[in-house]
This record gives C-alpha cells, sequence and structure tokens, in this order.
C-alpha cells in the first residue's frame, strides 16, 4: 500500500494500490454463493485465494478445510456467539 516512513495512513488507504485491492477482493467464486460456509468463511484470505485466474481470485485453498470444520463446529460456534451476544457467555471449553 506505501511506505509508512513517508506517506500518511489516511493517504495509502485512500490511494490506488489500496482501492484495487480492495476491488479485487469483493469478488466472489459462484461457487461460495450457494455454500453453507460462506457466511462463516467470507471465502477467506484474499493471499489465501492466489494465483489468480483470469483476473479474479481463485477459490480458497482452505475450501475444503472450512467446510470440514464448519460442519463439524458450525452449530457450536453459533450457540457460542449467541450466548455472547444475550450475554451468557460460558467459558471456553465448559460443558452444560
Amino acid at each position: 500500500l506505501g511506505n509508512v516512513q513517508t506517506t500518511d495512513l489516511a493517504a495509502m488507504a485512500q490511494g490506488e494500490t489500496a482501492r484495487r485491492f480492495t476491488t479485487s477482493s469483493e469478488y466472489i467464486d459462484p461457487q461460495c454463493r450457494t455454500c453453507f460456509a460462506y457466511p462463516l468463511c467470507r471465502g477467506g484470505c484474499r493471499r489465501d485465494r492466489e494465483p489468480f485466474v483470469d483476473g479474479k481470485p481463485a477459490l480458497n485453498r482452505y475450501c475444503q478445510s472450512y467446510k470440514e470444520f464448519f460442519a463439524y463446529a458450525g452449530d457450536r460456534i453459533l450457540e457460542m456467539a449467541q450466548d455472547l451476544l444475550r450475554g451468557t457467555g460460558k467459558s471456553v471449553g465448559s460443558r452444560p
């Protein structure tokens, strides 16, 4: 994005390099649009979606792992999030 010693952070955030990075990160692979795990993984980190194919990020290299993990733990993660939102969060590792 730039050199923090010579360029203001706000200027870097508004610069052309930042805009291109953000724009290229917005692409959602068609396989992701209908995937149960997408709301949790959101396509993963951009660096794990390289190399680009036809100018677009590829499917995340950890896609299959995300699917397996969220199939296994997704309900528990959502339950923990709901507990936190309700203010009734239990300590990690606690059992009912």
